[in-house]
């Protein structure tokens, strides 16, 4: 349902605008006028100067005064008691209706309210100010211009004309070329068409600023709408906050034209705005072409060639046309981005054939509106006028408001000072005069106040903002001869139903056009970030005016524009930064776009969105180079190659370097299939940057399933289009995949992200030509760890191979290849140790096999079994054959094995060289480090079995060799431990391992072949120290407890050496004596050690190691007090167990309490289990029997001597308490043993008065 509103443009001093609704009509809608932020009234600005109007207040009539009603309903205006008109509206009515007050306006024009100044001169019957008045008058309305093009460089010089020069004879250079070039050719007619579009599309940058952008003469004719009886017909464009307004003749366009042509406008026009006009104002009015008409026209352009002066010099002034070629065909090649599609010229303009250019363009500032305007005005300057314009006036015939108004905008709108009055009668020259631009209102018979042309300008530009708001939407300002309602129709919304097409309308496409270059205008210009909102609003409205069928290369540029809007192209996908939108720019009546999304996400996904949009355009460019191809080709064969006289043969030419991609466009602009391949390319190196972006922020969310299927597409992409973005994401790519190794417990969840793929994606593979199957380098399934590793790998590769020297993927490459070879290194180590669980087996099942064959018993046994003994040895038989096949794949494994191996070490190299590159020496070591622990275990796989090992050597020996070069070469990567204590104490322990390691096979499994036993244990203890100089026990790191273990460890394991050594010497042998000493040393050193970490089971072992060195002494010993002080310190050794003992039995009591149902759990790392308390049984056991051998051979050798029997009793006593405890479970003899020692030492100390004290734990 269409609304009427109305508005008063001029000024009633005495009555206010009444409205009177007849009460049996419909309701009235009350809609209040927006300002916009370029027209606000200024009330106080516009007080009666006169004396007698003192009491009477000059006011616009306002906004709050106008009412509208529906389109059914009709109204009743009040201007004055004096003069009442009745204005009816139908039902097709206009959307807005602006009334004229024509008779408060002549009362003021009549009393001289608004003229301040009184009095005419004798002399020139000009009006003569006062000083202040003429301030005062000055200061009322400001104007300014600024040239933004002009078509010459200097002005016209004036020739003042004698007095009684006939001007009816065409002078000289009456329309020469040279003299045209001033401007002068366009005076005698004016027709300029549709030109507000071309002045658009020449000053993209000054639509959004200006609030009008109108040739010079409608801005003019509107003014002049409170003093004019004669028609207006205008449409109006709303292109941001800029109104586009241009002259319609109804008569040329809908009257003189075929019935095709206007027709939706033709139908409306004489269907519902005709019968809205009276009987005079039906007959549509023309232009004055009548002969007294173009005699005036052609009398003034013959005035202004008269005084034209000739030029001193033979040079004429140089046109700004290229300029303005340059301007309006290259703006784009000057814009920051790439190069986009440029409008053709019958897209860009409603009348393509028309083709005019103003003298100049301007911005003219009328108080606070500003207008950018084209005008045909003559300029002449002289040497005491530099400025002036040239008015030619019969003398006969006094100046009229309408003339002088004419006079005052045109000297205002080009900054013109002066104007030069030509009087003439009959075209015979009488007389000159010279008038300010500022006196022109005042002249006699052409009064008017400025301040009322500044109230009607503000008060238009408020009425046509106010209504005429949508974009795309044609609107037509309308008013008849002598009419005074002027009526605002939207054509767009009226005629919608008549117009099958919305191209039919001839200005949607050139709207949609302009709003499609302000926006490009704006985007590349250096405000642009505070119009994201803007040029959002403008791609978007210019999207839903184009069909992308006809326009694909603009629709499609749109889209990329709207794209990059969302996501810029310079973003960094690893951290983007999103420029803000600024607070700027005021939108006052009008609701401001809305800001974009500061939301990573959503903004890539909007991005993408018109990246497909986009892509949807590409199938409907038209395939003109196929055209133009078989064209050439039917010509080819129908006119045969013939050689023309006198005309030189053309020779094949094909440049040495391919133009770039702006070079190209610029010069094939007009290719349809070059712009075709571009904006495809744009497009998709979008979309490569926008799945970028998405894989950063799904990367950094640890969605990696996502990350990788982003990932997939930018290499999808990039087999259309090449960026630079492909080696950076195949380093994501890669680091994607390790992390999917690292979060292997999230398996299934990455799975279904990576298998997920949107409607979007699908599209754009669709558009590529691709399927949805793997693309290199990245899995099509995630199946295992070394699969993902293995891709990981190959994506860091081809991206050093892509990218510049990269310091950070270097050691990426690195850190996956030392993860290869802990993976496979990891694999090898299971095998190993099933295979070594196998082989026992087979060695188990194999001894029983072979002791019941020896069994003579076991043919007759098998005769005589029932059914139940033949079923339990079938099952016998079949668990040997399951053994039997687990060996067999244990030995097939050994070939994967020695390939876990082989690749093993090709990766951990591979990471060395990796790490090399970028001097990463932390990293260097660790590797090193890692390949000596490669080497280990490949050593133990090369171990055979204890039961069938002789020596320590061959490849085995050799590896460990391997591995200690590994690990010194680690150290030597180092330098020293202050360069990384982490890795050094890590390498350091490894080096330690390694050494104790080879001791103890060399202990063990001494090589006899080529040395001799004291050059086989002169390398043991060799070994052995060095494996205890890596141990730092005086170190505060979390590595002292398992140092001083291993140090335990090691003198345990010398003592034992120089143990079995001592015992194998002769009696008088030399270095019986050292080797004893050394034994001792080493093993106190060991108990000592052992007893401060509270390691029952080792210290037991060896301080039962040391009884059994005093017992092989005693053997030897053959006096009494050698024997009895030998025995006494096999006590002593026993009685230094007491204190682990205790420890001992204080773990059993927790185990005992854990054993308790509805107790918590205890701290288990201080705790042995119950297999461990079994395993120490055997030695429980033993030290109970040494305990009692000791007590036994005490009471025997003090039996049979007098002095000693007390003693012998004394032994035989603690004898026979060693002899009570009759109980096998380890916590009971663990508390019967601590208190026997307690009781030995009781009886000792207090009856036989020997001081044996126990040594408590160091």
């Amino acid at each position: 349902m269409c609304t009427s509103h109305a508005m008063v443009v001029g000024r009633d001093y005495r009555h206010l605008l009444q409205l009177k609704k007849k009460p049996d009509e419909e309701k009235e809608l009350l809609t209040p006028f927006h300002r916009s932020s370029t027209s606000r009234l200024r009330s106080s600005d516009t007080t009666n100067t006169h004396p007698s109007m003192s009491t009477t207040r000059n006011e616009l009539i306002e906004p709050t005064q106008v009412r509208a009603t529906t389109a059914k309903c009709r109204e009743t205006v009040e201007f004055s008691k004096e003069s009442k008109k009745e204005i009816r509206l139908d039902r097709f009515g206009a959307v807005a209706c602006l009334t004229i007050d024509r008779l408060g306006l002549q009362q003021m024009i009549e009393s001289n309210t608004r003229a301040p100044f009184s009095g005419l001169s004798p002399s020139s019957g000009r009006p003569q100010a006062s000083e202040d008045e003429e301030e005062a008058a000055n200061k009322g309305v400001k104007s300014t211009a600024v040239v933004k093009y002009s078509s010459v460089n200097s002005l016209a010089n004036f020739s003042r004309l004698r007095c009684n020069t006939d001007l009816n004879m065409p002078p000289s250079n009456w329309l020469s070329s040279s003299a045209g070039l001033y401007g002068l050719q366009q005076v005698a007619t004016h027709s300029t068409g549709f030109s507000s579009f071309r002045m658009a599309h020449m000053f993209p940058d000054c639509v959004g600023e200006v609030d009008v952008v109108s040739d010079a003469e409608n801005i003019k004719k509107l003014l002049k709408i409170p003093y004019s009886k004669g028609p207006v017909s205008m449409m109006i464009h709303c292109v941001e906050n800029t109104l586009l307004i241009d002259e319609f003749d109804i008569h040329k366009h809908l009257l003189c034209t075929s019935e095709s042509e206007w027709a939706w406008l033709r139908q409306f026009f004489f269907n519902h705005v005709r019968h809205t006009l009276g009987d005079k104002e039906k007959c549509v009015s023309t232009k004055n072409k009548s002969r007294c008409a173009l005699q005036q026209r052609s009398l003034v352009s013959k005035f202004l060639y008269h005084s034209l002066a000739e030029p001193e010099s033979a040079t004429h002034p140089q046109t700004k046309e290229s300029l303005s070629d340059e301007h309006t065909s290259d703006a784009h090649t000057a814009m920051v981005g790439p190069p986009l599609p440029e409008p053709t010229l019958e897209e860009k303009l409603p009348d393509p054939t028309f083709n005019h250019k103003f003298a100049r363009n301007v911005v003219w500032t009328f108080e606070d509106i500003q207008m950018l305007i084209g005008t045909d005005m003559p300029i002449f300057g002289g040497q005491t006028h530099p400025c002036i314009s040239l008015r030619l006036r019969d003398m006969s015939k006094p100046i009229n408001v309408l003339t002088g108004i004419d006079y005052w905008l045109d000297n205002l709108m080009c900054n013109v000072p002066e104007v030069v009055m030509c009087y003439h009668l009959d075209g015979i020259v009488q007389k000159y005069e010279l008038i300010k631009t500022e006196d022109l209102p005042h002249l006699e018979d052409s009064k008017f106040s400025p301040k009322v042309i500044r109230d009607v300008a503000q008060n238009i530009l408020s009425f046509l903002k106010s209504n005429a708001t949508k974009a795309g939407h044609t609107y037509w300002l309308f008013k008849g001869k002598d009419d005074d309602v002027v009526k605002l129709y939207d054509l767009t919304s009226l005629c919608t139903d008549v117009m099958k097409d919305k191209d039919e309308n001839p200005f949607t496409v050139p709207v949609a056009m302009l709003l499609y270059r302000v926006a490009r205008n704006m985007k590349h210009s250096s405000e642009s970030r505070r119009q994201h909102g803007t040029i959002l609003m403008l791609l978007k409205n210019c999207l839903s005016l184009l069909n992308k069928e006809k326009y694909p290369q603009i629709v499609t540029s749109a889209h990329y524009m709207l794209s990059d809007l969302y996501l810029p192209a310079g973003t960094d996908p690893s951290t983007p930064e999103l420029q803000e939108e600024e607070e700027g720019g005021e939108y006052e009546g009008v609701q401001p776009p809305p800001p974009l999304s500061n939301d990573i996400k959503e903004r890539c996904l909007s991005s993408l969105n018109h990246v497909l949009a986009g892509l949807h355009c590409l199938p409907y460019f038209p395939d003109d180079r196929v055209q133009e191809t078989d064209d050439q080709t039917s010509q080819k064969e129908e006119v045969p190659k013939m050689a023309r006289p006198f005309q030189a043969i053309p020779m094949p030419y094909s440049p040495l370097q391919e133009p770039s991609g702006a070079e190209l466009c610029k010069a094939r602009s007009d290719d349809t299939a070059s712009w075709k391949v571009h904006l495809n390319t744009l497009l998709l190196e979008k979309a490569c940057l926008v799945y970028a972006t998405l894989t950063e922020q799904r990367y950094s969310a640890g969605n990696y399933g996502s990350a990788l299927r982003a990932i997939c597409m930018v290499v999808r992409c990039h087999y259309v289009t090449s960026t630079g973005l492909l080696g950076y994401m195949l380093g994501r790519a890669g680091d994607a995949c390790f992390r999917v190794v690292q979060h292997w417990t999230r398996v299934e969840e990455i799975r279904e992200e990576y298998s997920r793929v949107s409607e979007t994606d699908r599209d754009i593979l669709l558009h590529l030509g691709q399927d949805q199957g793997p693309c290199q380098l990245i899995p099509e399934h995630i199946l295992t760890m070394e699969q993902m590793l293995e891709a990981s790998r190959e994506c860091y590769l081809q991206a050093l191979a892509l990218e510049k020297p990269n310091t950070n993927l270097w050691r990426r490459l690195g850190n996956i290849e030392n993860e290869l070879g802990v993976l496979y290194m990891n694999q090898a180590a299971m095998i190993n140790s099933e295979n070594c669980i196998f082989k026992k087996r087979v060695q188990t099942l194999s001894a029983d096999i072979l002791s019941e064959a020896t069994q003579d018993t076991v043919p007759q046994t098998l005769s005589h079994n029932s059914e139940e003994d033949e079923t339990e040895a079938s099952t016998q038989i079949e668990q040997a054959d399951n053994e039997y096949g687990k060996v067999q794949a244990a030995t097939s494994n050994s070939s994967e094995l020695i390939q876990l191996f082989q690749n093993s070490l090709k990766h951990l190299e591979s990471g060395i060289l990796a790490f090399r590159k970028v001097q990463d020496q932390g990293n260097l070591s660790l590797l090193h480090s890692n390949i000596g622990r490669l080497m280990r275990l490949s050593a133990h796989s090369h171990s055979p079995h204890s039961d069938t090992r002789t020596n320590f050597g061959g490849m085995e020996r050799h590896l460990y060799n391997k591995a200690l070069s590994s690990y010194r070469t680690a150290l030597q990567v180092l330098g020293h431990r202050r360069n990384n204590p982490a890795i050094w104490d890590t390498v350091t322990w490894e080096l330690s391992t390694t050494l104790y390691s080879m001791a103890t096979l060399l202990q063990d499994y001494p090589d006899l072949t080529n040395k001799t036993s004291e050059e086989a244990e002169r390398e043991v203890v060799e070994l052995f120290m060095k494996a205890l100089k890596f141990c730092d026990m005086d170190t505060s790191s979390p590595r002292q407890l398992v140092y001083q273990f291993r140090a335990a460890k090691i003198h345990h394991c010398l003592g034992s050496l120089y143990h079995k050594t001592f015992r194998v010497l002769d009696l008088d042998d030399s270095r019986r004596k050292n080797v004893l000493q050394l034994t001792r040393l080493h093993y106190d050193k060991s108990s000592s050690l052992l007893a401060r970490l509270e390691e029952t089971q080792e210290f037991l072992t060896v301080q039962l190691e040391r009884v059994a060195l005093q017992e092989f002494l005693l053997d030897n010993a053959s006096s009494f007090s050698g024997k009895v002080k030998l025995l006494h310190s096999i006590i002593l050794l026993l009685l230094e167990c007491a204190p682990l003992l205790q420890v001992l039995e204080g773990r059993n009591k927790v185990l005992k309490v854990q054993d308790i149902p509805g107790t918590s759990e205890g701290d288990q790392s201080n705790c042995n289990s119950a297999e461990e308390l079994e395993q120490e049984l055997p030695l429980l056991r033993l030290l109970q029997q040494r305990l009692q051998f000791c007590l036994r051979s005490l009471a025997k050798l003090h039996s049979g001597r007098s002095r000693a029997e007390s003693a012998a009793k004394v032994y035989k006593e603690m004898y026979s308490l060693s002899l009570q405890s009759s109980s096998e479970q380890p916590t009971s003899l663990v508390s019967h043993l601590i208190q026997l020692l307690s009781s030995v030492q009781t009886i000792l100390s207090e009856k036989l008065n020997v001081s044996i004290q126990a040594h408590s734990p160091r």
